[in-house]
């Protein structure tokens, strides 16, 4: 019965050993530029465009789901929130969480952002990096973002 046993387990020990193991894609360096226009109401909309990566398509549209004002310092000069918005392409959806920091005193706005969730082609996209923002014309405001992707 040992000999049997062994011989199993050595079985087994050989296909674990050649069997590959899934892994992530290595990371793809990515840029997303998104022009908004602020609504009065309903969600903001807009449009980006993306280059680097083939992950994501290049081109599509972009809404915000909501924000959270997170956190203001007293000083009345910085402001907190954290937005959701929808990445559309053709092939499928990711959600972006954007954790955004504003300053009122130099009018400027960086954040953080990552890859939430995803449908379609983009089940199982991962991604982070940081981004500004900046405002070229009345209501209207570009996100630039710049990180990396995987799947």
């Amino acid at each position: 019965m040992r000999p049997a046993i062994t011989a199993i387990l050595a079985a087994v020990l050989l296909a674990v050993a050649v069997t590959p193991i899934a892994s992530a894609s290595p990371p793809e360096d990515v840029t997303i530029h998104s022009l908004m226009l602020a609504q009065e109401e309903g969600p903001n909309l807009g449009t980006f465009e993306a280059a680097g990566s083939d992950l994501i398509c290049a081109e599509g549209t972009v809404t915000d789901l909501g924000y959270i004002f997170s956190r203001s310092d007293h000083s009345g000069r910085n402001l907190q929130l954290v937005v959701v918005k929808e990445f559309g392409c053709p092939d499928g959806t990711f959600l972006v969480l954007m954790r955004v920091h504003v300053d009122f005193l130099t009018g400027s706005e960086v954040f953080s952002w990552t890859i939430l969730d995803g449908t379609g082609a983009y089940t199982d996209l991962h991604g982070q990096g940081t981004g500004t923002t900046t405002f070229p014309a009345d209501g209207q405001f570009d996100n630039s973002y710049t990180g990396q992707l995987h799947d």
